[in-house]
């Protein structure tokens, strides 16, 4: 289960360059996925999950980094947590017949510490959880959603879906393209430093 989510108040790199966001939400769970598929599917069957999120903002493919345009912390949020869904539905297709699923899921909104920065916009979402308490997920609730696709047999030959509770929801448009999915997978090898690394795939 890749279950990373963090959000930052103002623009920071890591010491490879990469928009901190974009690195931990997107880019951490695919190079450690990668890196365990030769033993997932020598272990099948297996179960890949990726928690993902409702606030999806479209992928920019010419600028992901956030080099050329003003930083703003839910659009990155938003745009590298779709990018969990690109990478579902991409690595789906290629673990076709493999015995590994994998799948995204959406288990709620509930309290957490993101955004739990000193910034103003870390602020104003900490104000927001306050306000609308009363309609977050219970924390027990969202977990039985993720534990639902990691054990249930209803799910065990499902692969490449983006689940609420318990069943299929849409998807943003943007994650339904093949190309941008094979797009965003292409850019993530690089990215992660695996662009001249045999691909699993071939």
């Amino acid at each position: 289960m890749n279950n990373a989510g963090t959000a930052f108040s103002s623009r920071g790199l890591t010491t490879d360059g990469i928009e901190r966001t974009l690195a931990v939400n997107h880019l951490a769970p695919f190079l450690l996925t990668y890196l365990l598929l030769d033993l997932l599917r020598n272990s099948a069957p297996a179960r890949i999950v990726n928690v993902g999120t409702r606030i999806n903002t479209a992928m920019n493919f010419d600028d992901l980094n956030w080099d050329s345009r003003n930083y703003r912390m839910m659009a990155a949020y938003g745009q590298s947590k779709l990018g969990n869904i690109h990478f579902t539905r991409e690595l789906a297709r290629r673990l076709k017949g493999s015995g590994v699923t994998v799948n995204c899921v959406f288990p709620g909104v509930f309290r957490s510490n993101l955004g739990a920065t000193d910034g103003a916009q870390g602020l104003f979402w900490k104000s927001v959880a306050l306000l609308v308490g009363w309609a977050l997920t219970p924390p027990e609730k969202a977990a039985e959603r993720v534990m639902y696709l990691l054990r249930s047999p209803n799910v065990a030959d499902v692969s490449g879906e983006y689940f609420g509770d318990k069943t299929p929801i849409p998807a943003p448009a943007q994650a339904d393209d093949p190309a941008a999915n094979a797009e965003l997978w292409q850019i993530s090898m690089r990215l992660v430093g695996l662009k001249d690394v045999d691909d699993k795939f071939v």
